[in-house]
């Protein structure tokens, strides 16, 4: 599996549970509006993420984006949410390595 599948696999399970993505079309055109460096291959999701690194201080209404919070984390601003998201991403990407790749070097 290539990283970039990888990375899109462990940022979809951190935003799954937390983000509704509910105009996929409208996410790529803001995407492309907003000049996000993004893969095409991978998942809304790691598009959505992308986003938020860049502009979560920004961005006002999430969804003119085409997502939204759900209901446990929409309190949230989108900077401390994205802080939320960073954190637990970090985590699971250590677990993932030391699982699958501290052993080998």
């Amino acid at each position: 599996m290539s990283i970039s599948l990888r990375l899109d696999a462990l940022i979809r399970q951190v935003l799954e549970a937390r983000v509704e993505i509910f105009d996929e079309p409208l996410l790529r055109q803001q995407l492309q509006m907003q000049n996000v460096r993004h893969h095409p291959e991978q998942s809304p999701f790691a598009w959505l993420f992308e986003i938020l690194k860049v502009g979560a201080g920004q961005i006002r209404n999430l969804e003119a984006f085409g997502a939204r919070l759900l209901p446990e984390y929409a309190h949230m601003t989108l900077p401390e949410f994205k802080t939320l998201v960073d954190e637990d991403f970090f985590v699971l990407s250590q677990v993932h390595y030391e699982r699958y790749f501290s052993k080998v070097y």
